[in-house]
């Protein structure tokens, strides 16, 4: 495992809880008849799902799946003739905001603005090869594929402009839209200037080829793991076996973020999937074989009036296997939530001698499970 501080993010979430307190709340309500429940769970998820030895000793290659022998993920970088920026990758979006990020990423390096910048995914005519948004790996694999191809565009830039001032390369630093000889020097080149002389050969400085773009695969050196602990409060009426979900605590840990406002929705739907799993979504057939829950009105999902506010913390430990620190987050709510709710149950209904429920838990199966206990 690459890298944590799984006990101090544990005691992040007991003090942000005030645990203490929630336990003496929780036996004042026992006293008045009241079921209060506190269900944790502490998990690491494996993401960024690409290094080629894994892939080759999984058997992930070509003739077996129809998958290349390696799951790296590519990205092209090109500054065009105007100096607007164009990303080509293979790895696509399915809601979590990768336009927004590999935007980021590329201003960062390349200290242009995003305005300028425009990304385009999953395009096959556009890009060699492409695996896909799975595992949590967006950001750690096909994100580090987009930095490196950037600094690669960066670099044959900064010797376009150490030829035109007759200086060395590693001396040039980009800021503000420009590429400067040194810091504080008043020579320096803008990026439409730098471009304009990389498309012209009759402009470029010996030795340099003409264009300014480059093709980057990223194969990590591992996988990454993200890791989290998260804290639920419910209270369960023990007379109907509704369960209202009071409060959810959680504390993440994906390494370096790129966009917290992505990161914080990414873990926010995936806790109110987990929701849905845990309590509401089930496939019912009756005893012919019939599918019941064939639509929205039978298939429970979760909607607003089911959730608080989520309260959430976030510790940044970055992975040392990729050069921006990140690891991933997609999936983390969805891993977290199920038991965290579950526990939570269990924990309110200990006192009735309850100790196991399978998901989901539907406030019949939750009365069943009562009456049970009280024998009735």
């Amino acid at each position: 495992m690459d890298s944590g501080n799984y006990s101090a993010l544990f005691q992040r979430l007991l003090e942000h809880a005030n645990i203490a307190a929630l336990r003496q709340e929780q036996e004042q309500a026992r006293e008045r008849g009241r079921y209060l429940g506190i269900g944790f769970c502490t998990f690491v998820e494996p993401g960024g799902l690409a290094p080629s030895p894994l892939s080759a000793w999984a058997g992930l290659s070509y003739s077996n799946y129809g998958l290349p022998s390696s799951l790296t993920e590519v990205a092209t970088v090109r500054i065009n003739p105007d100096a607007s920026v164009t990303i080509t990758t293979g790895s696509c979006s399915a809601g979590q905001g990768h336009e927004t990020a590999w935007t980021q990423i590329a201003s960062d390096a390349l200290q242009l603005p995003m305005k300028n910048i425009t990304v385009l995914q999953g395009d096959t005519q556009g890009n060699p090869l492409g695996i896909g948004s799975f595992g949590s790996r967006s950001a750690a694999v096909g994100g580090i594929a987009v930095l490196q191809a950037a600094e690669r565009v960066r670099t044959k830039a900064a010797a376009i402009v150490a030829g035109t001032y007759q200086t060395a390369s590693d001396h040039v630093c980009f800021m503000n839209g420009s590429a400067y000889v040194e810091p504080g020097s008043e020579k320096k080149l803008t990026w439409q200037e730098i471009a304009a002389k990389a498309y012209q050969p009759t402009l470029l400085p010996p030795g340099i080829e003409i264009g300014l773009e480059a093709v980057v695969f990223f194969d990590p050196l591992g996988v990454v793991w993200t890791y989290g602990a998260h804290l639920a409060v419910v209270e369960v009426d023990v007379e109907t076996g509704a369960i209202q979900l009071l409060r959810y605590i959680g504390v993440d840990d994906c390494g370096n973020v790129i966009n917290p406002m992505i990161v914080e929705g990414q873990v926010h739907g995936g806790i109110a999937q987990g929701f849905g799993q845990a309590m509401l979504e089930e496939i019912v057939y009756d005893e012919k074989g019939d599918l019941l829950t064939d639509s929205l009105k039978s298939y429970r999902v979760p909607v607003a009036e089911n959730l608080p506010s989520f309260e959430m913390e976030r510790m940044e430990t970055p992975t040392p296997l990729n050069p921006l620190g990140l690891k991933g987050v997609g999936e983390s709510g969805t891993i977290a939530a199920p038991p965290t709710l579950v526990n939570a149950v269990l924990d309110a209904l200990a006192p009735l001698g309850i100790h196991h429920l399978d998901m989901p838990l539907h406030p019949h199966k939750v009365w069943e499970a009562i009456r049970q206990a009280r024998g009735e």
